[in-house]
């Protein structure tokens, strides 16, 4: 009776191998996305914290501006005629008034955008 057997293979040795890579590859997988996570997280951190410190600036401006409004009132309620002719103003006889012919063109080409 004759046995049949199969050819020694070194597949051991092969499957331990590739076992390394696939662990190595997904070892290098998972630094590089936790490295990406890291990034990503700290862009997202320090943009949140350049948008308050934009919005508290808005605020400041916005304040300031409003100060400027008030100011700007109050100076515009002192100008009267009097005031006027203490800074060497004249009332125009005649006001004559400055416009041109034509001053608005056209576009009579209906097929521009």
């Amino acid at each position: 009776m004759t046995t049949f057997s199969l050819p020694k293979t070194n597949t051991l040795a092969y499957d331990l191998d590739t076992r390394r890579r696939i662990f190595s590859f997904m070892l290098a997988a998972i630094a590089l996305f936790s490295g990406l996570y890291i990034y990503f997280l700290g862009h997202i951190v320090f943009d949140i914290i350049g948008r308050r410190a934009a919005i508290s600036q808005t605020h400041e401006l916005a304040s300031s501006v409003g100060a400027l409004e008030v100011q700007y009132i109050s100076l515009t309620n002192k100008i009267d005629l009097a005031y006027a002719k203490a800074n060497g103003f004249t009332e125009s006889k005649s006001p004559e008034f400055a416009s041109r012919k034509g001053a608005v063109a056209f576009n009579t080409n209906r097929n521009d955008l």
